[in-house]
């Protein structure tokens, strides 16, 4: 044990032992010894407590992004074809799907700013309108998809708008 643990258990020990917890001077100190017993026969009791384990947003969400990652690969052949409504560069690769509706706030500035950063990037994306593909929906749904805008790649989903900067890191990412 280290002698920050064990410090750590010494103190520990020595406000449990004085807490009101039994009424005798001798049961206090009887406490006192068994739990700093306990505590130096099983010292991950106290490296725990110090010492958490860091767990990664990845680790947490990793069944989550499995799933959405699977719901993508289904979804791949219709999100990412070339044939349909684009924008950016026309002859550009398509890296992202937009999914957009008529009755949006944000739909029309999160198309524009995107189709700014796909025409700088020299890429495309392949835009899904609620209000003219009834195919569109079906797709969302799949996708489990909420809210538009949307942006799908291939190894994410976006719910809501996004400031085009952030947009265009990932696309320089994918890109890559």
């Amino acid at each position: 044990m280290s002698t920050k643990t064990l410090a750590m258990a010494a103190c520990l020990t020595a406000s449990i032992a004085q807490a009101d917890m039994f009424a005798a001077p001798d049961a206090q100190a009887a406490l006192g010894r068994e739990l700093l017993q306990l505590f130096l026969d099983e010292p991950e009791i106290l490296q725990k407590a110090l010492y958490p384990p860091v767990v990664t947003a990845d680790e947490i969400y990793a069944d989550d992004i499995a799933a959405d990652l699977e719901r993508i690969g289904k979804e791949a052949q219709a999100l990412f074809a070339s044939d349909g409504p684009k924008i950016g560069t026309a002859d550009g690769p398509v890296l992202m799907a937009l999914f957009v509706d008529e009755g949006c706030d944000d739909c029309q500035q999160a198309s524009d700013e995107l189709s700014d950063v796909l025409q700088k990037l020299g890429v495309a994306a392949r835009v899904f309108d609620l209000s003219k593909d009834t195919n569109a929906q079906v797709i969302m749904e799949r996708l489990t998809l909420d809210t538009v805008p949307a942006y799908v790649m291939s190894d994410r989903m976006i719910r809501g708008h996004m400031p085009p900067f952030v947009i265009e890191r990932y696309l320089a990412e994918a890109d890559q």
